[in-house]
């Protein structure tokens, strides 16, 4: 983890959920908003080729990006969301 960033939510990409799924799902979490509140990922990141990234084989072994005020881990099977 870069020393600049505070981890704050780390979570599993549960069963057939999609890597964009998990991501919101864990920004939810992280910032007790509802969905419906964030503004749209494709703002950040285009939503689909996320997902296919991390559904194809070999996945990469990590992506980041912004979203709102957040630093995105995606990984195979886990996303982690920090901030500055």
């Amino acid at each position: 983890m870069d020393e600049k960033h505070k981890e704050v939510y780390k979570t599993h990409i549960e069963g057939k959920e999609s890597a964009s799924e998990a991501v919101l799902r864990a920004v939810t979490t992280a910032s007790n908003q509802p969905i419906l509140d964030l503004p749209p990922l494709a703002n950040s990141i285009d939503p689909d080729s996320l997902d296919q990234l991390f559904a194809s084989s070999p996945a990469p072994d990590l992506l980041q990006f912004r979203y709102e005020a957040y630093l995105i881990t995606v990984e195979p099977g886990h996303v982690r969301i920090q901030t500055d």
